[in-house]
């Protein structure tokens, strides 16, 4: 097995203040644009990670200030690795409703975790919900 030769990474902790989240977000797209990822890439992490965050900030911890995001970044040169965990009750992944499908359309729900899924390129639950990791590979330039 070998392993990802990371470039930069990242560990914190964060109140649940979407404030707070934003510059963890602009942290991460700044890396990104270092790295020489083109802004494609960039803006599908900044939308899988500002919708991961708001979850597990709103969903997770309902907003709670008392409550904490544990927030882990890696970056490689072609490799993206973010995982978020929240203090929440957790939820079913699987449960979440499909809101491009017409009964859900009116729905105000999974969209985030919707948006998720499409931005990044592989996305996991664990610890009940409370924690996602997810994956983004870098697009080759043509």
């Amino acid at each position: 097995m070998s392993s990802i030769p990371w470039i930069w990474s990242h560990k914190c902790k964060i109140v649940s203040e979407m404030t707070v989240a934003h510059a963890v977000i602009q942290e991460v797209t700044q890396q990104l644009t270092q790295v020489g990822w083109i802004s494609h890439d960039i803006f599908a992490v900044e939308m899988g990670l500002e919708e991961a965050l708001a979850n597990a900030i709103h969903h997770g911890n309902c907003d709670n200030p008392q409550k904490n995001v544990f927030f882990s970044c890696q970056l490689s040169k072609n490799l993206i690795r973010i995982q978020i965990e929240d203090e929440g009750e957790g939820f079913d992944p699987d449960s979440v409703l499909d809101p491009r499908e017409s009964a859900n359309l009116e729905r105000t729900s999974g969209r985030g975790v919707c948006l998720i899924f499409n931005f990044m390129s592989r996305v996991a639950y664990s610890e009940c919900g409370r924690r996602i990791t997810m994956e983004k590979d870098r697009t080759n330039e043509p």
